[in-house]
């Protein structure tokens, strides 16, 4: 385990461990180069959650994953206005490792 993890866990909260937890699903401890899963309504994250892109965005400014990002426009608003979203994740070779290190023994992923 690199000395970095347990401060990298010091600074998630619940919600962005789900977040890893959806998207590392399945990883096996052999290195990843990436892992993409698209993030869509419905899915097991609550993507409408206000927070949910700045909790990406923390993820991301950890290394844990690669947020891929885009701007979608707002219907019947003028001027045009338009919000932030999380058009996919993708995982890492660094995040998975975190979530492999921070899985207790035994817990199948």
């Amino acid at each position: 385990m690199l000395p970095s993890f347990p401060r990298i866990l010091g600074e998630l909260s619940p919600e962005e461990a789900l977040i890893l937890d959806v998207l590392y699903r399945g990883a096996s401890t052999t290195p990843i180069a990436s892992l993409h899963r698209l993030i869509v309504p419905g899915s097991e994250l609550d993507t409408d959650d206000p927070l949910f892109v700045e909790r990406c965005f923390n993820l991301d400014r950890l290394g844990l994953l690669e947020a891929n990002w885009e701007n979608v426009h707002i219907p019947d608003t003028d001027p045009p206005a338009y919000r932030h979203t999380v058009a996919h994740l993708e995982g890492n070779a660094l995040g998975q490792s975190f979530v492999l290190a921070c899985t207790p023994p035994g817990v199948i992923r």
